[in-house]
């Protein structure tokens, strides 16, 4: 008992207990990687969240436009410009703005489907590569870095197509 008293003297103690200075910067250091993990998980999810909505939007907005015009011709001219290889048009790149897009990053395709009046249908599969941020830490662990995110819109064409 005499040690301890004399162990709390020379740390600073009055009463004769052992200072516990430390303690909350051990368990600072105990909870901060954990912290720090979920904030990532939660920055993670949500841009995949922004990624998928804006793919969504854009199977769309494509599909709204083969509405109208429900020609492959049409729609492959509203997707893809005349460049070879070929890009995708301002108004797809408008849409997708804060994606890496690219014809290897995010494909856009479509089937017209005929039928009677009103049963004929526009379907537009947006696929995209989404990279996690934590992509070299995951690869590390040998672990696929990216996610294949997909949305798909089909709607009733206003005029019916024709059948080839």
């Amino acid at each position: 008992m005499a040690e301890q008293k004399r162990k709390a003297a020379k740390y600073g103690c009055s009463k004769g207990k052992l200072s516990e200075r430390g303690q909350d910067l051990v368990e600072f250091a105990l909870i901060l990687p954990l912290l720090l993990l979920l904030l990532l998980g939660i920055i993670e999810f949500g841009l995949a969240v922004f990624h998928y909505n804006s793919i969504a939007n854009v199977g769309r907005e494509v599909a709204r436009f083969g509405v109208v015009h429900p020609k492959a011709d049409d729609v492959a001219d509203f997707i893809f410009t005349d460049d070879t290889p070929p890009k995708y048009t301002e108004d797809i790149r408008r849409w997708t703005r804060g994606l890496i897009v690219d014809t290897e990053t995010m494909s856009i395709t479509y089937a017209l489907n005929p039928g009677d009046f009103l049963s004929s249908t526009v379907q537009v599969t947006v696929t995209y590569k989404h990279e996690f941020l934590t992509g070299p830490v995951i690869l590390v662990l040998g672990e696929n870095s990216t996610i294949d995110l997909r949305a798909v819109s089909t709607m009733y064409t206003e005029i019916p197509i024709q059948k080839p």
